[in-house]
C-alpha cells in the first residue's frame, strides 16, 4: 500500500524562495569577504605608499641639511680666503702676548688698562736700487718697498702725572717700541679718589 504524500500548493514556492534567499546570503557573504579583503590589500598599500612617502620626506631633508651645512661651509671658506688676504696684507707675524707681556711688565701696580688696540699702517715708498749686471752698476728697483707699522694705543688711568710719564719712559726703553707719546691726559674720579685718565701711543716697526 503506497504512502500517499499531501503536499500544499504553496510549498514548492516557499522552498524557491528559501533557497534564494541562501544563495543570496552567500553571494552577500562573497562580496563582504572580497570587500574586506581589499580593504586590507588597500590599507597596505597606503601603509606603503606612506612608509615610502616617509622615507621620501627624511632624504628630502636630510638634503635640505647637506645644503644648509654646505652653505655654511661655503661661508667659512669665503671668511677664510678673507682672513688669509688679511694676514697676507700685514706682512710677517708679530707674537702679540710678548707684546702684552713687555707692557705688563713696565706698568706699576697702581696703574690700571682699559683699553689696549692695534692698529696696521702701512706706507710704500720707492725701493733702494739693486746692482746687477757685470759692471756692477745700480738699477731701479721696481718693487716698491712697503714699510709696515704696528700703533699701539693704550687708555688707562694712573694716580699721577708723573706715574703716566715715568710709564713712558719706561716704554720708550724697550727696544721694539717706538716713537711713545702721550695723546690725551684729563682728571677722573674714581671711588673718591683723584686719577689720571690717559692714552699713550707707541710703534712697532715690522721688518
Amino acid at each position: 500500500m503506497h504512502d500517499l504524500e499531501f503536499l500544499p500548493p504553496w510549498y514548492p514556492q516557499m522552498r524557491r524562495k528559501r533557497l534564494a534567499v541562501i544563495v543570496e546570503m552567500y553571494i552577500a557573504a562573497s562580496a563582504v569577504l572580497i570587500f574586506g579583503i581589499w580593504i586590507l590589500f588597500a590599507s597596505h598599500g597606503v601603509a606603503v605608499r606612506q612608509q615610502t612617502l616617509d622615507q621620501l620626506q627624511g632624504q628630502i631633508t636630510k638634503t635640505n641639511d647637506d645644503l644648509q651645512r654646505l652653505n655654511e661651509l661655503q661661508n667659512l671658506k669665503q671668511q677664510l680666503l678673507h682672513q688669509d688676504a688679511v694676514v697676507a696684507k700685514l706682512g710677517p707675524r708679530v707674537p702679540m702676548s710678548r707684546v702684552i707681556d713687555a707692557i705688563d711688565q713696565v706698568m706699576s701696580h697702581d696703574t690700571a688698562l682699559s683699553e689696549l688696540s692695534i692698529d696696521m699702517q702701512s706706507v710704500s715708498t720707492a725701493a733702494p736700487p739693486v746692482a746687477t749686471g757685470d759692471t756692477g752698476a745700480p738699477t731701479a728697483n721696481t718693487e716698491p718697498h712697503i714699510q709696515r707699522t704696528l700703533v699701539v694705543k693704550m687708555h688707562g688711568v694712573a694716580p699721577s702725572e708723573a706715574e703716566i710719564g715715568d710709564l713712558m719712559t719706561r716704554l720708550t726703553a724697550v727696544p721694539q717700541f717706538s716713537d711713545v707719546q702721550e695723546t690725551q691726559s684729563s682728571d677722573l674720579t674714581m671711588n673718591h679718589r683723584l686719577m689720571r685718565d690717559f692714552v699713550v701711543t707707541f710703534a712697532i716697526q715690522m721688518h
